[in-house]
């Protein structure tokens, strides 16, 4: 929220719409709020995380549901989206592709977390600010690179869509199916970290409002927060 949908929102204003507002934002401030909640203990367990996955299944669910009803009322939003080639090749070939991609990124995730955890023992600093920092922004660039992409095209509720799937499906998914293989311990988060997270979550949701999109200026303030964040963060 605090780069990739300032970046974006700097580049193109992103409108928003009455689905955005009633539902996802709410739900997204929600969701962070529970993890804080959960998290109080110092981790994530098992049956957290169980009912996290199953969060996710059912905004899944329900979010299909909304946008076939929007559908069937003909609320559909108008996307332009170019004329789609007829696929060459094969199924096989698309397959071994598909497959071959998805092993080079777990690969690629591997490198990057013990990589990482080097990195961090080599500064001196904990692996949570290294998380926080260099593993985010890494595993962040392909959602940055379609955001940006979006607002270049004038489609920016991809972007703020993007944006809050994301985030929502990190906590809900990622953290949830993590503490459901095995408990997450949580005690290496401070409370500024937390903060951050609820406070951009939360102002997040009057910036929609306002003018029922997120202008440059308000994109402005969220990228400014996060570089204070990241000067309070960064040991000295």
């Amino acid at each position: 929220m605090a780069v990739i949908l300032a970046v974006s929102a700097m580049v193109c204003p992103i409108a928003t719409n009455l689905q955005v507002l009633r539902w996802d934002a709410p739900i997204m401030v929600a969701v962070s709020l529970a993890a804080f909640g959960l998290a109080r203990d110092g981790e994530i367990s098992r049956a957290e995380g169980i009912a996290f996955v199953a969060g996710a299944i059912l905004y899944t669910a329900a979010a299909i549901r909304l946008a076939r009803r929007d559908l069937s009322a003909g609320r559909e939003p108008q996307i332009d989206v170019p004329e789609i080639e007829k696929p060459k090749g094969s199924a096989l070939r698309d397959i071994a592709l598909i497959l071959g991609g998805l092993g080079l990124l777990a690969l690629g995730a591997r490198v990057l977390v013990d990589n990482a955890v080097s990195l961090a023992r080599g500064f001196g600093v904990s692996e949570v600010i290294i998380g926080l920092t260099i593993v985010a922004a890494g595993t962040s660039v392909p959602e940055l690179a379609t955001s940006v992409v979006a607002a270049l095209r004038r489609q920016p509720d991809i972007a703020l869509g993007n944006v809050l799937g994301s985030n929502l499906f990190n906590i809900l998914f990622v953290l949830g199916a993590s503490g459901a293989i095995h408990p997450v311990k949580t005690s290496g988060a401070g409370i500024l970290d937390w903060a951050f997270m609820l406070g951009t979550s939360a102002a997040l949701v009057p910036f929609l409002y306002t003018g029922k999109r997120l202008s440059r200026p308000e994109g402005a303030i969220l990228a400014a927060s996060y570089g204070v964040y990241l000067f309070l963060l960064w040991p000295k």
